[in-house]
């Protein structure tokens, strides 16, 4: 073996010589001086291509073993192509559809999606609005509004045109209290579509939490002709017309609301306190009484219930009521006041 490589480097030498074979005058062989410091120029080479070798083994060593390539999981490296990472951008909202095509599970997929840097980046930069708006949804059940408001904003921003975003926006806004800017994302809902039953409603809520009954009534009113059967606008407009003191009509929408759904102990409560703000304390113990039928975990019906026995001076049953009340929330500080009194008047008369 060392003289077939003795042989090829005479080959490789024989070739370089150029003129006459022989001495030249400084004592070299003729036609080798060149190939001389040829081969020291190739040893050189050599020494630089060895150093660069294992520089180049230490990096990768080095990287190796530090796991600078793995980032959030094992399976997820930092310098894959973008097509690797659309990829797995796309099976994790295929992995989180039913049979449907739709996202059964928008909040894990949501979670998916930001637990990934990567993969986040390339859905702020693909997304459509579709999947802004789902994005949003998720941040919405994940009590996000903040930022759910921020995918529904670019949602808005790719297609403006679509109501339901709208309406999740004012949703979001109204979780954060920010009714106005609530009424604002309702009203361009509605703008967009006039036969928005649930938006008319909301709409009609938020003006009712700002005071407004009369208001809130007409909105009540046009989500009522977009859908009659719907008993909780029923029970809202009964709601608005009791806090105006209009308790014979108040009334009528909340037997409205029960006829639609008998079960219904919100609109039985609310039925209750109309009739107490009539003086029929006999039929608001009775509507309290359905309500816990229906409900027994209802605080407020128990309440509600304990106040009508005051008023007909049925004190010992009112302060069960009341301690029914507290039972359930501990913390519900006027059943305790109720309570309270109606301890220090029963002392007083005993």
């Amino acid at each position: 073996m060392g003289n077939d490589l003795y042989g090829i480097d005479r080959e490789l030498e024989s070739n370089k010589i150029t003129g006459n074979a022989g001495i030249d005058n400084n004592g070299y062989p003729r036609g080798r001086r060149s190939g001389g410091s040829g081969f020291g120029g190739k040893l050189i080479i050599g020494i630089i291509l060895i150093v660069v070798a294992i520089f180049v083994v230490s990096f990768i060593l080095f990287v190796i073993y530090s796991g600078m390539f793995e980032v959030y999981d094992t399976t997820t490296k930092l310098f894959e192509t973008p097509e690797e990472t659309k990829k797995r951008y796309d099976e994790l909202i295929e992995d989180n559809k039913n049979a449907s095509g739709d996202l059964y599970n928008p909040s894990k997929w949501m979670k998916d999606i930001v637990s990934d840097k990567k993969v986040n980046l390339e859905f702020e930069m693909t997304a459509t609005d579709v999947e802004w708006y789902q994005r949003g949804i998720s941040q919405f059940e994940l009590e996000k509004y903040s930022e759910a408001i921020q995918s529904f904003d670019k949602a808005i921003e790719i297609n403006p045109e679509h109501e339901t975003v709208w309406y999740k926006k004012g949703i979001s806004q109204f979780e954060l209290e920010k009714y106005s800017e609530a009424i604002q994302s309702f009203d361009k809902a509605i703008e967009i579509s006039s036969e928005y039953e649930t938006v008319w409603n909301n709409l009609g809520v938020l003006l009712y939490k700002l005071g407004k009954y009369s208001e809130a009534i007409q909105y009540f009113d046009k989500a009522i002709e977009i859908n009659p059967e719907h008993e909780t606008v029923w029970r809202n407009k009964g709601d608005s017309l009791e806090k105006l003191g209009k308790y014979s009509e108040a009334i009528q929408s909340f037997d409205k609301a029960i006829e639609i759904n008998p079960k219904f102990d919100l609109a039985w409560n609310s039925k209750g306190m109309a009739f107490h703000g009539l003086g029929k304390y006999d039929d608001a113990i009775h509507s309290f009484d359905k309500a816990i039928e229906i409900n027994s975990g209802s605080d407020i019906a128990w309440s509600n219930r304990g106040h009508s026995l005051e008023k007909l001076g049925k004190y010992s049953e009112a302060i069960q009521s009341f301690d029914k009340a507290i039972e359930i929330n501990p913390d519900y500080t006027y059943a305790k006041q109720k309570k309270s009194d109606l301890e220090v008047l029963l002392s007083k008369n005993s």
